[in-house]
């Protein structure tokens, strides 16, 4: 399993604390569009005051990858995990060409243009997540793997004081958990007790030190363990 978390230093993209405040249609979704902005623009080692500098200077797929920081490089996806493997240009090319019947439009863009609306799309999607999390207190059940990545990136990217440790590992562990084990034949007597009411979530998570992020193999020998006891 293949899961690209990483330490983050304190130089990685600072968005603003008060993040989305609204939830009200066009208000909401322009918020949304200039915060998934913010958080692409500090991306990079070099500082873009708006999109249309970042355009400016970038021309190329390989201007892009040499600019952006290098442990955003590592991490950018696009299809699946596999794209780690790949140069940013055969990234994009195969998101276009997965998802350039949906979306039309882009087909005509220059490659800077193109590789900005590719992340602002699951940039706005992570923050989207995020925002229905805090207002609805909801916990998110995240299979996706370029979403959850891109949650990741959130998650790291200081956003909002308010998008605690806790919310995170009530997604992440959860995420681990659902690639590592196939509870679909498990009885219902069984999932309710184990791990209904963020039970099995609670209890890996009181199973590590406040401040540490467990590792894929940590939560999966947790959960092997907690389950058991059943």
């Amino acid at each position: 399993m293949l899961l690209l978390l990483r330490e983050y230093t304190d130089d990685f993209y600072i968005l603003p604390t008060e993040f989305i405040k609204t939830m009200d249609g066009d208000e909401y979704h322009t918020v949304l569009v200039k915060t998934a902005e913010n958080m692409i623009l500090s991306m990079f080692s070099v500082k873009y005051n708006n999109v249309q500098e970042f355009y400016a200077e970038n021309g190329s797929y390989e201007d892009i990858e040499r600019n952006l920081l290098p442990y955003i490089r590592e991490q950018l996806i696009f299809n699946g995990l596999e794209d780690v493997k790949k140069p940013l240009r055969d990234r994009c090319a195969n998101y276009l060409k997965e998802n350039g019947d949906i979306m039309p439009i882009m087909k005509g863009m220059g490659e800077a243009q193109l590789f900005f609306l590719s992340v602002s799309q699951y940039c706005m999607q992570a923050i989207g997540i995020v925002m229905m999390m805090k207002s609805y207190h909801m916990i998110p059940f995240i299979r996706n793997d370029v979403v959850f990545q891109y949650f990741t990136l959130l998650f790291h990217s200081s956003i909002s004081d308010e998008f605690l440790e806790k919310n995170y590992l009530d997604t992440y562990i959860p995420y681990v958990g659902q690639k590592a084990f196939d509870f679909s034949d498990k009885a219902y007597a069984f999932v309710r007790d184990c791990i209904g009411n963020g039970k099995m979530i609670n209890v890996v998570e009181n199973s590590f030190e406040k401040g540490k992020i467990p590792t894929p193999k940590e939560i999966v020998k947790c959960v092997e363990a907690y389950i058991k006891c059943f």
